[in-house]
């Protein structure tokens, strides 16, 4: 498994070494650690720029996956981009830790990169019911 982790936030400081062991650890359980992907930090501004760019949707959201499966050139599986922003914002408001919440983002990108989706109600159970065994099997 390789990951290549992009810092474009300045928000908070990434213990990069302790979150690329938990992404791997999350690949290894759900048997995609022979991928290869990218994770972006950012901030909200910049989510919403993508979010506009690619879904016409002109406000924040917590994640974005890209599939790149067909770029065979680069041969990266996909890029998940992760508001840190959206993290802390809800941390604050329930009361848990920003890093959790970042890595559920995280969990949640890879899950749409092997065919999750959440557009109705009971997808949206079910990827949940996933992130949450995944964050508790890997502490």
């Amino acid at each position: 498994m390789k990951v290549h982790l992009k810092n474009l936030q300045k928000l908070k400081k990434i213990d990069r070494s302790g979150l690329n062991r938990k992404i791997k650890e999350v690949c290894l359980c759900l048997s995609c650690d022979d991928r290869e992907m990218e994770i972006v930090l950012c901030d909200n501004t910049m989510i919403t720029r993508l979010n506009k760019e690619f879904f016409a949707i002109d406000r924040p959201t917590d994640v974005i996956s890209f599939c790149l499966e067909d770029e065979i050139s680069r041969g990266i599986w996909g890029e998940i981009i992760v508001s840190v922003e959206a993290a802390l914002n809800y941390s604050e408001a329930h009361h848990c830790l920003w890093e959790e919440e970042m890595l559920r983002y995280i969990i949640h990108g890879i899950l749409h990169l092997m065919g999750y989706d959440d557009h109705t109600p009971a997808e949206k159970r079910k990827m949940r019911r996933k992130e949450n065994q995944l964050l508790q099997k890997i502490g």
